[in-house]
């Protein structure tokens, strides 16, 4: 985290010391007073007094450093001075805080709550469903609530039913609610809820856009309205879950490390995240990776399409569909891939063959250094990741590393772990 010093004066200039400190702390692991201070060129008696600022805020605490220290400990008296003190080690507290990601579509829900490092402390999944959107978001809310009451430190408050209020015994915004400043969800409460963002099916308008709401095959207004009336000071985001398996990827799966990468979930849905120089790639409007709207109606060894259009089966021949592109249904390829059964040969070859033709184009309009895969297909069989490994090798000029995913469908609430971190960060100084 850094912030940048936002003008001339002292104040200023305190701030940007204070954030590189922390940012100092959480980057290296706990420190030593003075090699805080090394690293950033500032005195030591300054790094002292930076430090027991964040330590008010409750950034920040000691720990015991067993490391041998001839030059006496870093633990600042009065002066800053630690001389005769043990040494001791500045230490981020990741628990200060927490952020939540979370994956909501029509087969599977997926909650996560993490601390301010990252670190994952709370999960909850729930798949084949079959709840409605609104049950969904409501069933969502609930078991958040109940991830951070599990918290060490909550004292045993969640949710709507904090403890005291304004409204009364159950108010949520009353000083022991669960958003009062002293609830756990509040901004001074232990469990600091400070940010949470959403992975939803549907596109999602590029920040600095018009915006409009998401939309596509599965409703989240309902689950966002929700959440920011439970949490009213936390900022709650949305984002594509293609988007965020990429992200999710990128930071913590298959492709650590890459600088131009796709991510392409394949499950009732298909569609694909991509990062391209290091950032994600949303497109013009949000609709950057829609590959489940791809056609591919000359892929190879293309057996079935004339029988299933002679059935008026709608996964059939998209060459005779004409209608109008509509986000809330299945794109063409997800219509052709819709129930595939791979246990049928013929049906897995057909099957390898489509998306493999999508996997090809994508591979020749990017060239991306890795293509990692998941959702709830492979999951079932992550041996089609090697049939579509030889396919591309025969169709793709170049053809990119494909990897099995290994974030167990997670992916997308990965991403959105690190997206609500990256907006916590942000906010972490008062």
């Amino acid at each position: 985290m850094s912030v940048p010093p936002r003008g001339s004066g002292q104040a200023d200039l305190r701030r940007s010391n204070l954030a590189a400190v922390l940012a100092n702390v959480r980057a290296a692991g706990p420190r030593r007073v003075r090699e805080i201070a090394a690293d950033l060129g500032l005195s030591r008696p300054t790094v002292a007094d930076l430090v027991r600022t964040l330590e008010g805020w409750g950034l920040v605490d000691w720990a015991e450093d067993a490391r041998p220290d001839r030059a006496g400990g870093d633990r600042p008296g009065p002066g800053g001075s630690g001389v005769g003190r043990p040494a001791r080690l500045v230490r981020f507290r990741a628990e200060s805080g927490h952020v939540a990601g979370i994956d909501v579509g029509p087969h599977r829900l997926v909650v996560l709550v993490a601390d301010l490092q990252g670190d994952v402390v709370g999960r909850w999944r729930l798949d084949g469903h079959g709840l409605t959107a609104d049950q969904a978001g409501r069933e969502v809310c609930g078991r958040l609530a109940a991830l951070l009451t599990a918290l060490p430190g909550s004292n045993g408050l969640n949710g709507l039913n904090g403890s005291g209020g304004s409204g009364g015994p159950n108010g949520p915004n009353g000083p022991n609610g669960p958003n009062g400043s002293g609830g756990p969800n509040g901004p001074n409460g232990a469990n600091g809820l400070r940010a949470v963002a959403v992975a939803t099916p549907g596109l999602v308008a590029p920040p600095g856009t018009a915006p409009h709401p998401p939309y596509g095959p599965w409703p989240v207004a309902g689950l966002l309205a929700d959440l920011r009336a439970a949490y009213p000071e936390c900022p709650v985001l949305v984002e594509n879950d293609a988007n965020l398996g990429v992200l999710g990827e990128h930071r913590h799966g298959a492709a650590r490390g890459l600088g131009t990468v796709a991510y392409v979930h394949w499950g009732a849905r298909v569609g694909a995240g991509l990062i391209v120089h290091g950032r994600l790639h949303r497109g013009a409007a949000g609709a950057a990776g829609e590959l489940g709207q791809f056609a591919p109606v000359d892929a190879p060894a293309d057996r079935r399409n004339d029988r299933r259009s002679d059935r008026g089966d709608d996964r059939g021949d998209d060459r005779r569909d004409d209608s109008r592109v509509d986000p809330g249904r299945p794109g063409r390829l997800e219509r052709q891939l819709l129930d595939v059964d791979l246990a049928d040969p013929e049906a897995r070859a057909v099957a390898v063959d489509r998306i493999g033709a999508a996997l090809a184009a994508l591979s020749h309009l990017l060239d991306p250094e890795a293509v990692v895969i998941g959702g709830g297909v492979v999951e079932g069989d992550p041996t089609i990741v090697d049939d579509l490994r030889v396919l591309l090798e025969r169709i793709a000029l170049s053809p990119p590393v494909l990897h099995h995913s290994p974030l167990r469908n997670e992916s997308a609430a990965v991403g959105a772990v690190g997206l609500a971190l990256e907006t916590a960060e942000r906010t972490l100084l008062p």
